[in-house]
C-alpha cells in the first residue's frame, strides 16, 4: 500500500483513533489539532467517523513538518496509553490482537492491516499493509512486544526482515521481524 494514501475516498477511521493520535503528540496536540482542523477533522469525537484520507493528510503533514521521530514516538504513545484484556499475557497473544484492533478502528474497501507469524518460542513476523508511515507501526509493534516481553528477556528487537520488506521502498507491505 502506499503510504499516506487511503485505498478509497469512502474509507473512514474511528475518533478514538484520532484523537489518540492528538493525545500522543503531547505537547504538539494543540498544533496536531490544529492540523486536523484543516484537514477536514475539526474537535474529533471518539465514536464518530471521520474521513480516513483527511486524516492520513494530517499524518503526513505532523511527518513532513515536524519530522518522522514525532509520528515514531506517536506509535509507542498508542501501546502506552491503551489498556488490554488482564488475560492478555504473552507477546505471542499480543501480537496476534493487532489485526482485529485495527479492524475494529478503521473501515472502507481495503484498509489493510496486521499479519501475524509465530516463527519461534521467542520470534515472530509482522507484515504490516496499511498506508501509515512505517515509523509509526514499527514503534506500535515494538512498544507492544515490549511491554508483554517474559520478565526474563533482556530486550526486544524489531526491524525490517530484509531491506526490500519496506512501503518506503516500494514494497506492498512491510516485513517486520520481531524477536525477544
Amino acid at each position: 500500500m502506499q503510504v499516506f494514501k487511503a485505498s478509497s475516498p469512502g474509507d473512514r477511521v474511528l475518533g478514538a483513533s484520532v484523537q489518540a493520535f492528538v493525545s500522543a503528540l503531547g505537547f504538539y496536540g494543540p498544533r496536531g489539532l490544529q492540523i486536523l482542523a484543516e484537514n477536514g477533522i475539526p474537535d474529533p469525537q471518539p465514536s464518530a467517523w471521520y474521513p480516513w484520507q483527511a486524516y492520513l493528510d494530517a499524518q503526513r503533514t505532523v511527518y513532513e513538518k515536524v519530522g518522522p521521530n514525532t509520528l515514531a514516538r506517536v506509535g509507542r504513545r498508542l501501546v502506552q496509553e491503551a489498556t488490554f484484556p488482564p488475560a492478555l499475557d504473552s507477546i505471542h497473544e499480543a501480537l496476534s490482537t493487532l489485526d482485529a484492533d485495527y479492524h475494529t478502528r478503521h473501515e472502507g474497501s481495503d484498509v489493510g492491516g496486521f499479519r501475524y507469524t509465530r516463527t519461534g518460542d521467542r520470534s515472530c513476523t509482522v507484515e504490516v499493509r496499511n498506508p501509515y508511515p512505517c515509523e509509526l507501526d514499527r514503534n506500535v509493534v515494538e512498544e507492544l512486544a515490549q511491554r508483554f516481553k517474559p520478565g526474563d528477556s533482556p530486550a526486544v528487537f524489531v526491524a525490517h526482515a530484509d531491506e526490500a520488506s519496506c512501503r518506503k521502498r516500494g514494497a506492498e507491505a512491510c516485513l517486520l521481524a520481531v524477536r525477544w
